[in-house]
């Protein structure tokens, strides 16, 4: 399809700078890439250190979701200009890889939440890092940018006239005690719930 394609392309623009190659573009495409992630990186939810990563372009489904979180909100043109890709990061988490702005999600996660709505809450919360733009707004501390994030999950949530509980659905994967990086799970379902409670306040978190 036409989307895998341009998937396709950006990966291999941003793998000729960023990924150590295979030997022939069509194990590339077979096997995916190699991209380096660590402290230098533009990234949120990053591991410790640098690790070495696969990734491959996401299936359908991930696109899609990303879409309608767009579309929920009426986000449009470049700031939806996303790729999803998926690698074993043990998380998710949202990169600018040469310019183009990446998610990585872990599949084993739709294994944890367990759900459709589980899996669009998380892209959703990636999605609010890019469009917020938390890569580069160093006034902001961890937490606040991540329950931005969460605020921004569960008003797209809304808007696509899911329950509340779906906008939770992804909570099963949050961490119950806080750590320098995110702030403990009750903190992050109320951000969700008070987004699904007041939609427009979803996409305060950038000016322009």
């Amino acid at each position: 399809m036409k989307v895998s394609r341009i998937i396709w392309a950006v990966a291999l623009c941003f793998a000729a700078a960023v990924v150590q190659p295979s030997s022939s573009r069509a194990e590339d495409e077979e096997e995916g890439f190699e991209v380096v992630i660590g402290k230098d990186a533009k990234a949120f939810h990053l591991p410790r250190g640098n690790k070495r990563v696969k990734i491959v372009p996401a299936f359908e489904d991930y696109l899609f979701m990303v879409e309608d979180v767009c579309s929920s909100l009426s986000i449009k043109g470049d700031d939806c200009l996303i790729y999803t890709m998926n690698g074993e990061v043990s998380n998710a988490l949202a990169a600018v890889i040469e310019g183009n702005k990446v998610i990585i999600y872990d599949r084993r996660l739709s294994g944890l939440v367990g759900s459709y709505e589980g899996a669009m809450g998380i892209l959703a919360h990636e999605v609010a890092h890019h469009y917020c733009r938390h890569h580069f707004d160093v006034s902001k501390n961890n937490w606040q940018a991540e329950l931005e994030a969460d605020r921004f999950a569960g008003a797209s949530f809304k808007r696509m006239k899911y329950p509340l509980e779906a906008a939770l659905a992804m909570a099963v994967v949050l961490d119950e005690r806080p750590s320098t990086s995110h702030p403990p799970a009750d903190l992050r379902r109320k951000a969700i719930e008070a987004g699904w409670n007041k939609p427009e306040t979803g996409k305060m978190c950038r000016s322009t």
